[in-house]
This record gives structure tokens, sequence and C-alpha cells, in this order.
């Protein structure tokens, strides 16, 4: 019989926890491996490693069904060691394991959010935290996420640094339900009863179905269709958010939301059920070992393979997530020696397993905190300093504190004190240091720094406008951060909605209809408002990253039209935004000035890649055709061209990712400051001459 683990034993302690005098859950090295694997598939995930693809989602399933199947198990053994289940030793022992290092994480973001920029926040990251962080301590992020719309799958905006907890809050949400049900329920029907495998392969099937109606719900409704006849803007927001009818094509809803992901709880569930009445020493080795190898295989090649944002994964992928990883649990918990067991127990992967729940807690906002802007290395470089950042604070913090805790508690009077001081220090802090976000539309969405890029006053200088989408975010929020524009004798504010262009038409991206996003209508009145409140002497417009693609408009017989890029049609349409743009900036008397798209290269030296619709440089080189007509025929009314395009693209095709040794860019797109300031510093004269601005 295998000791408890000491506090300095590396080993997974819920695997070996003891619950009375008898049974318990031996420690099987394997599944510490199997951890290890999943955990390293959402470190490369969020490093955006580029052979990496849905990894990360596919590895939190993983855990999922890991974390069913042993609480599930552990409570099974005490139920038959005291017959019993004490709800508040459950709990205090999950509270143990869980609490220290997610409290220790929010401490960590609280104290990063007093640091002035740039090695603390931006005023966008700031006003997230507070109630990131008072969602993230009560265990609901998920919903709160959902609730507020923040996407997971976005792709421009600062995400929070406590986003990741989202999956922390679904399995403590688990917790409570799971313990409660088998408390109640192991009082009516004995352990061993085969109802229980009933019971939750039905469940799981259930939310299974679940997950897939709620996505097909947002497919029917980004088509224009309406789900069983009922339009869904006559319905109130919570109902769209809930039945996931939005139709902005972004399954955030399914992903976030505790009902749509319990299948894979359930499935480890109905695992540890069956694993009680089977005797895993029956089963012929070579069914084992095959199964074994095949589901690892399997999984392996899902989290390396799987492209990113892979739709089938909500018709049934995370299902076949689940059955693997409970195929490949079987195996591993069978005592029989196997190559998929030996692989799982290799060493190096069995510590980064133990090491697992400390790396999820740790990674995501070191990451955050350790991004290009503020280390002096990029790329893979970068990478591995943020590896080994994270790695060396897991390692500590669960050696030399979150252990301890766990093994010992708080034993004193006087350590109970501290730690309930230091919580509610946590909670203070958060209320007092941290706000909300700007306000978004004139200046607020997208301001990288903070709410004094929309005052009003300018120590005299003529105001520029910087007007768009996220590129304009990027572009006029870094050369605000590095007082680019006072250098110059001008003073940058911002008119910025991320995720929008000026086309206002659902999108159609790789041949699927999908909606514009919230708000992406209202950037007129934005605009207007920011005009009104700044009086720009002259505005530059970058709205177009979004403006690439086919666009779905009403074909005034009920039905739709596609409308494809560099079509007749399709010119007329942007044409007229263009000019509705024009008019709004326009209309104190400022100039305006239209920056060109850079050029889409999907070999340029930049970390990621700006787009994945293929038909991209085609599609920029209509937009920017487009732009330099309307200001032609503008010219006499206020309106010129800065060929941004040439700049950075200057034959065209290949995009600079540094010019005099800056680094332009993260993606292809959007800015880093230091490029900001590098095209600010080239467009000045152009805009000096426009405002009559003196350096």
């Amino acid at each position: 019989m295998t000791a408890p683990p000491t506090i300095t034993d590396l080993r997974g302690f819920e695997q070996t926890e003891q619950i009375g005098e008898h049974r318990r859950l031996p420690y099987v090295r394997g599944l510490d491996g199997l951890r290890g694997l999943a955990i390293l598939a959402v470190l490369f995930y969020h490093l955006d490693v580029s052979w990496m693809g849905d990894g990360g989602p596919i590895g939190v399933e993983v855990f999922f069904v890991i974390s069913g199947f042993l609480i599930t198990t552990l409570l099974i053994i005490e139920r038959k060691n005291t017959d019993r289940i004490s709800l508040k030793g459950f709990w205090t022992r999950r509270v143990r394991r869980l609490a220290p290092a997610l409290v220790a994480v929010v401490g960590l973001v609280v104290v990063w959010t007093m640091l002035p920029e740039p090695f603390g926040p931006s005023a966008v990251e700031r006003g997230t935290i507070r109630s990131d962080g008072i969602a993230t301590m009560t265990y609901t992020s998920n919903w709160w996420y959902l609730i507020n719309g923040q996407s997971y799958f976005a792709r421009f905006g600062s995400p929070s640094p406590l986003q990741h907890t989202w999956s922390l809050s679904i399995e403590e949400q688990f917790y409570v339900v799971v313990a409660m049900g088998l408390a109640l329920g192991f009082g009516i029907w004995a352990v061993h009863r085969r109802r229980w495998i009933v019971l939750s392969v039905v469940a799981a099937a259930l939310a299974a179905g679940w997950m897939m109606f709620l996505t097909r719900m947002g497919d029917l409704v980004a088509e224009g269709l309406w789900p069983f006849g009922i339009n869904p803007d006559s319905l109130p927001g919570w109902a769209q958010t809930f039945f996931n009818l939005k139709g902005d094509g972004d399954p955030s809803r399914v992903y976030y939301g505790t009902d749509s992901r319990l299948q894979a709880v359930l499935i480890g569930v109905a695992l540890a059920f069956i694993l009680q009445r089977v005797d895993l020493k029956k089963v012929p080795y070579l069914v084992l070992e095959l199964a074994g190898l095949a589901s690892l295989a399997a999984l392996a090649a899902l989290l390396v393979l799987t492209p990113r944002g892979a739709h089938w994964l909500f018709y049934g992928g995370f299902l076949l997530v689940d059955l693997l990883t409970a195929t490949a649990i079987v195996c591993l918990m069978s005592g029989r020696r196997t190559v998929a067991g030996d692989v799982m127990a290799w060493a190096p992967i069995a510590v980064v397993g133990v090491l697992s729940y400390s790396l999820y807690v740790w990674h995501f906002p070191l990451f955050l905190i350790m991004n290009d802007d503020r280390m002096p290395v990029d790329g893979w470089m970068l990478a591995v300093a943020r590896l080994g950042a994270v790695f060396a604070i897991a390692y500590v913090s669960y050696r030399f504190y979150e252990q301890p805790l766990r093994v010992r508690g708080l034993p004193t009077k006087r350590s109970r004190m501290i730690a309930g001081g230091a919580v509610l220090a946590i909670i203070a802090s958060l209320l007092l240091f941290t706000g909300a976000p700007p306000e978004a539309g004139a200046g607020g969405t997208g301001s990288e720094a903070g709410a004094d890029v929309n005052s009003t006053a300018t120590g005299g200088r003529p105001v520029v406008l910087v007007a768009g989408d996220s590129q304009a975010y990027s572009f006029g929020g870094g050369v605000f951060a590095k007082s680019a524009d006072a250098t110059t004798g001008m003073a940058v504010r911002l008119a910025t909605q991320l995720g929008c262009g000026i086309i206002d038409a659902d999108y159609v991206i790789g041949g699927s209809p999908q909606k514009q996003g919230t708000g992406c209508d209202q950037w007129p009145a934005k605009w207007a408002d920011a005009v009104s409140r700044v009086n720009p002497r002259a505005s530059v417009v970058l709205a177009w990253s979004w403006d690439i693609y086919d666009r779905r408009v009403p074909d005034g017989q009920g039905g739709y039209e596609e409308i494809t890029v560099g079509s007749a049609a399709w010119r007329d349409l942007f044409k007229a935004s263009l000019t509705k743009a024009i008019d709004v900036l326009r209309a104190q008397g400022g100039k305006v000035v239209l920056a060109t798209m850079p050029c889409i290269d999907f070999e340029a030296e930049t970390p990621k890649r700006p787009t994945t619709e293929p038909d991209a440089p085609r599609r920029v080189t209509e937009v920017n055709k487009v732009l330099a007509e309307v200001a032609r025929e503008r010219s006499s009314n206020g309106v010129s061209l800065v060929d941004l395009n040439r700049l950075l693209c200057p034959d065209g095709v290949r995009y600079r990712a540094t010019i005099d040794g800056v680094s332009m860019s993260n993606d292809g797109i959007h800015f880093s400051k230091e490029g900001a300031v590098v095209v600010w510093n080239w467009m000045a004269p152009t805009l000096q001459k426009l405002t009559g601005a003196k350096p």
C-alpha cells in the first residue's frame, strides 16, 4: 500500500488522498502523465505555437474528464469507507487544493494593476480586472464572461489576465453539484447499483446533445434563419444569450456555459461507476494495450492537428475527446503494465502533470504580463522566457506554498487570521485600485494609453482623430502611449470600435454567413460624438480589416444575396460607407486622411499570421483601389490619401516586419507601440501640413 505523500513529494495528491481507514485510490503515475500532456497543449496554445491547432480547448476537455473521474471515485471510496459522505470535509479538501494558488494569482494581478505603463496594464486591461477578479474568487467567471459578452475566441483586443479561470469555475460548480447529488443519492441507491451508470451516461448524452443544439441554434441565426419560427430579435437579451441566438458566429456561449460543458465531467463520473463494477484484470491484455495506444495516439493527433476554430468540436468533437480520454484512463487504471502506461508514466511528463494545476493557474497572467511590448526579446526566445518563468513559479508555488497548505492546512488561529486578512486585502485592492473599463466608442474602445487619450485638453495642440477598428486602436494608442504626438505638435485622440468595419452588413467568411459584431452599426454615432467633443483638425481613418470580407445583404424579397469583394455591388456598398464616414468626420470642417491597408503577407516574418482568409491579398488590393478612387473624387472636399501600403509593403507583396530595426507588428495587421511611432513619424509631415501644427 502506497504511503501518503509528504509535503515535498511531487505526486498527484488527490490520487492518494486518504479517506477513512480502509480503501484508497492508489497513485497512478500515468494519470499525471495524461494531465501533463493536456497542460502542455494548453501552454502551447496560449503561446500561439504555429504547429499547435486547437490543442488548448481539447486539453481543457481532457482535464474535465480526469477531474470527473477522480472526484467521483474519491466520493465512492469515502462512502464505502465511512458509510457516508462528509460534504464539509469534501469541500474543505477542495478549497485547500484549489484556493491557495488562485488567491495568489489574483493578488499578483492586483499588484500588476498598480504599476504604471509600460510595466503595468493598459487602461483597457486594468478596467476589466475588478469585476473579473471578483468573479474569479467566487468561481463564477465563466458566466460572468458570457453575460458580459467577453468572447473567448475574439482575435482583437486585450483578454483579461484572469480569463482562463472560466474552466476552474466550471469545475468548482461541478464539485458542488456532484458532491450534493451523490451524498443524497447514495442514501437511495447503493454505490454498486447499475442505475448509477445508466443515469450518468444518459446525463452525459443529454449534455452532449444540448451542446450540439445550442451550436446549431447559433448557426441557424447566423444564416439568417429563425429557429422554430421565432425571430431572435424579438427575444430579451438574456434569452438570446442563453439559447445562443445572437448569430454572431462566436461559440463562446457554448464554450463557457456550465450546462453545455458538463458532458466531459459526466463521462468521468460514468467511468468511475463503471470501474467499480468491472475487474480490469479480467480484460485481455491485448485489448488494453491496443485501446490505450489507439486512444493516446488519437488524442495526440487531435491536440496537434485540429485546426483553430474547428467548428466540428461543438458537433460531437468534444464528445469524441471525452471518450478517448476515458479509454486512456481505463488503460492507465488497469494495474497492468502497458506501453501506453509506460509512455504516460515517463518522469518528465508525469512531473509536468503533477504541476498541471499550478501551471494552469499561473501561466495566462504571466504570458500577458510578459508580452512582446514589455520584454526585450520576441519570437521563440520570448516563448522560452515565458515557459521558463511559468515553470519556475509554478514549481515554487506548488512546493513551498500550495502543498504545505494542502497537507497541513491552517492549524493555528493566527495563521487563519493572516490568511483571512490576505484575502480581504486582495478584495479591497480589487475595489480600490481597479476601475471600470473606458467607455466604448468615441475613443474608449481601444485606448491603449488610458482615459486621458479622450481628454479635450490638448495644451493648444491641434487634434488628430484616429478612427477605425483594432488597427486604428493599435496605431493611435501606441502613438499616445509613447507621447509621439506631442513631439510633433499634435494631440492624438481615438474613435475606435474593435472587430468592426464600416460596411453595415453581415459577413460571409469561408463561405459561411456570420452576423457582424454587436454594436458595429453604431460607429457613425460614436465617431460623431468624438468629433463634437474634440473638434479634430484632421482625422486619420484605418478601418478596413473587416471590410475585406464578402457581405450578405437583404435582396428585397425576404431573402439575402451575397456581395463579393471586387464586384460592382460591393464597390457601390463600400463607397457609400466611405462617403458616410467622411461626412461624419468632416462635420466640423476637419480634413480626412484615408490610409491604405497594408498588404496581407502570409509569409511575413511576424509571430502570428494576419488572417486565415486565403484570398486576402486580392481583397486588400480591391479595398485600396476604392480608397484611392474616393480620395481623388473628394480631394477638393478636404479628403486625401496616405499610402500606408507602400510604406509597409514597398513591392506590394512583402510585409516589412521590421523598419530600421523596429518590430512593426506581431501579426502583420496591428502595430506594436514602437511600430506605431514609426508610422506616425512617417505620416507626421502630411498631418502637420493639414493641421498647421508646429513641433
